[in-house]
């Protein structure tokens, strides 16, 4: 997730692979200090994490979680998930 700024936040794909699912990278939009919207970057296959094309099957609200997450707790989220992970060493 490299090249997106601090103001990105993490989507999932709910009506995806549940053990692999398919994530938005969306760009938070401001207006002063304000956020007044988000524009998707990205969206990546949950198992390969290669890119998908832009599809208009993606526009689709219902298919994307309301909640977003920012990248560090993207990567404590990851690291949780790892093999071998333990708790207080990601």
């Amino acid at each position: 997730m490299t090249g997106y700024n601090r103001d990105s936040v993490v989507a999932i794909c709910i009506r995806s692979n549940p053990k692999y699912p398919d994530y938005a990278v969306n760009e938070v939009m401001f207006e002063d200090s304000d956020p007044i919207g988000q524009v998707t970057m990205a969206i990546y296959h949950g198992r390969t994490h290669v890119e998908y094309e832009y599809d208009t099957l993606f526009d689709d609200y219902t298919l994307w979680s309301t909640e977003k997450m920012g990248f560090t707790a993207v990567q404590q989220l990851v690291g949780e998930l790892r093999p071998g992970y333990q708790r207080g060493f990601p």
